[in-house]
């Protein structure tokens, strides 16, 4: 089984799946499984243990509610396809316009050696084909960077910059080792502040503060649970 982490998809067995989802009313969510559709990491409660918290967001036009689940790692696979932005720039439900911004998206990717992965609206529009995205749809990425080795800096100025010219808004993550997470509009806040400041970081288990520095200071273990 590959990692549990944050935005990690799994598919669950059928057989499990029916056994709690069967009386669901919504008849996309009763077959989800048999169409090889994945569920996505999350942070668990505390009253959950003993299996893996998986989410299931619904498009709008199912009530655009967020399902939770939780299942033992033995019913579970790692989904096949991927979250790489690059699959997912040409789904039929982006406009032109959308389109565009995308390809700009994956050349800033490159210009920086990173590839972008896409979470939120278009990933479940492109895996599913239901009508997840809208016009006011904004458009999630998340960026793995290696302090050090990636200009974290230089990404996070372009894309603000970039982004002023996008026909949709810009959200996301930038992820560094360790599986932390910080939104990229607060992470260039704090890496452009004078002495620096701290940073909301996330993880499967935890939420904490952090200051940026040491984030930027290089590889870390992963976040206590």
């Amino acid at each position: 089984m590959s990692a549990v982490r944050r935005h990690a998809l799994f598919v669950v067995e059928p057989s499990a799946w029916d056994s709690v989802a069967h009386a669901h009313p919504v008849p996309e969510v009763r077959t989800w499984s048999k169409h090889g559709r994945p569920l996505i990491c999350r942070r668990p409660l505390p009253s959950e243990s003993g299996g893996i918290a998986l989410g299931l967001p619904l498009p709008p036009t199912l009530g655009k509610q967020r399902l939770s689940f939780l299942f033992p790692a033995d019913v579970l696979k790692p989904y096949e396809g991927s979250s790489h932005l690059s699959l997912h720039a040409a789904c039929p439900a982006l406009d032109d316009a959308r389109r565009e911004d995308l390809a700009r998206i994956l050349s800033i990717g490159r210009q920086y050696g990173l590839a972008p992965c896409v979470i939120g609206s278009l990933l479940w529009a492109g895996i599913t084909g239901l009508p997840y995205l809208s016009d006011r749809s904004d458009i999630d990425l998340i960026w793995h960077v290696t302090p050090g080795r990636s200009d974290v800096i230089g990404l996070l100025e372009t894309l603000r910059d970039q982004e002023r010219t996008f026909s949709m808004p810009l959200d996301g993550e930038v992820i560094f080792p360790g599986d932390r997470a910080v939104q990229w509009r607060e992470l260039l806040h704090a890496l452009s502040a004078p002495r620096g400041a701290d940073v909301m970081v996330k993880s499967l288990h935890s939420i904490s503060l952090m200051p940026v520095s040491m984030l930027m200071a290089g590889p870390n273990e992963p976040l206590p649970s």
